[in-house]
């Protein structure tokens, strides 16, 4: 695999193919790699029109590559860019559960609020509800968890 990133390197290739290679990789489960090329297509192409999916993308390999304390960078790095893209529930979501995961259970219900509030509506706003009241409580604030529901 190494090669083969080696060898796509010495080839100029386009926005649209070098996007399509880290997407690839991506879908196959190689989320460190990804997130690699997806970093790589962003320095490359930072005007492209896949440059918000490509830093969501990113977070989100990353995250899945267990290094969440990047991930965490990534979806916010993401929000400040791109506060009113389509996809900002997916980068709220992720945000939240990467502070859950790294143990910030009181910043992750307050994100998880945050999803809510600004996404009321949206498909994950009952969970980020439950998330929220369960952030809550493993923070040890039982009132604020009742709250919650």
């Amino acid at each position: 695999m190494i090669l083969l990133l080696w060898l796509v390197g010495l080839s100029p290739a386009s926005a649209g193919e070098d996007f399509e290679f880290a997407r690839r990789l991506y879908r196959d489960g190689f989320y460190g790699l990804a997130a690699l090329q997806f970093e790589r297509f962003l320095r490359e192409h930072p005007s492209s029109p896949e440059a918000p999916e490509a830093l969501l993308l990113r977070a989100d390999a990353l995250f899945r590559g267990g290094d969440r304390e990047a991930a965490l960078e990534g979806y916010e790095r993401f929000l400040a860019r791109y506060p009113d893209d389509l996809r900002l529930g997916e980068a709220l979501w992720g945000r939240a559960l990467s502070l859950s995961e790294l143990g910030r259970h009181l910043e992750a219900a307050r994100a998880f609020l945050e999803l809510y509030r600004r996404l009321p509506a949206g498909e994950r706003a009952a969970s980020a509800l439950l998330e929220a009241a369960r952030s809550f409580r493993r923070g040890r604030e039982f009132d604020r968890a009742l709250e919650t529901l």
